[in-house]
C-alpha cells in the first residue's frame, strides 16, 4: 500500500513490483482504474469475505467512495435491498441513483430506521466504513440473527464498543 505503509504515493514515478502492475484496457481511464483498484477492490474484497448471498440484505454505514463503490458492487453480488446509511444528504441521493435505500442517519435513529425497512428483522449483512464507536455499534444493532458486520473503517483514536445501554 503504497502512500499508506510505504512512503511514496505522491511521487511522480516509482518502482513497484511487476505483481502489482496492471495495464488498463483502453476503454478504462486512468482515473477510473486508480479508483476501481482502491475503493472498489476494498470494497469487493470486503463484500467477498461477508459471504453476501444473493436475495440478502446489505447495510452500507458511509457512503463516500468506499461505500459507493460497495453499494453498486453490492447490487452486482445479488444484494435484494442495500440501504445507504449517511449524514450527507448529497451522498445519500448519488448512492439512491445506483439503487440504494437512503437512510439519513440525522433524521432519526438509524438502527431503528433499518429495522423498519426490514420489517423489524434487521440486516443480513452489514459493512460499515467510518471507524467510530457510534457507528460501529450501529451496524452491530441493525443486524438480523446469524448476520454478519464488517468494519473497515480506520479509527483514529483507541476506541471502547458497548453494546448495552445509549
Amino acid at each position: 500500500m503504497i502512500g499508506h505503509f510505504t512512503d511514496g504515493g505522491y511521487a511522480g514515478y516509482i518502482a513497484v513490483p511487476e505483481r502489482s502492475v496492471l495495464i488498463l484496457p483502453e476503454e478504462i481511464s486512468f482515473e477510473q482504474g486508480a479508483t476501481m483498484m482502491c475503493a472498489s477492490a476494498t470494497a469487493f474484497h470486503a463484500l467477498r469475505k461477508s459471504r453476501l448471498q444473493g436475495g440478502e440484505t446489505l447495510a452500507i454505514i458511509g457512503v463516500g467512495g468506499l461505500g459507493m463503490s460497495a453499494v453498486q458492487l453490492g447490487r452486482s453480488l445479488g444484494a435484494r435491498d442495500i440501504y445507504a446509511v449517511d449524514i450527507n444528504s448529497s451522498k445519500l441521493a448519488l448512492a439512491a441513483s445506483f439503487g440504494a435505500i437512503p437512510v439519513h442517519a440525522l433524521a432519526s435513529d438509524p438502527v431503528q430506521q433499518l429495522r423498519e425497512l426490514t420489517g423489524g428483522r434487521g440486516v443480513d449483512v452489514a459493512v460499515e466504513l467510518i471507524g467510530l464507536p457510534l457507528t460501529i455499534r450501529q451496524a452491530l444493532l441493525s443486524l438480523s440473527p446469524m448476520a454478519e458486520q464488517l468494519s473497515l473503517g480506520l479509527a483514529g483514536n483507541p476506541w471502547r464498543l458497548t453494546l448495552t445501554g445509549n
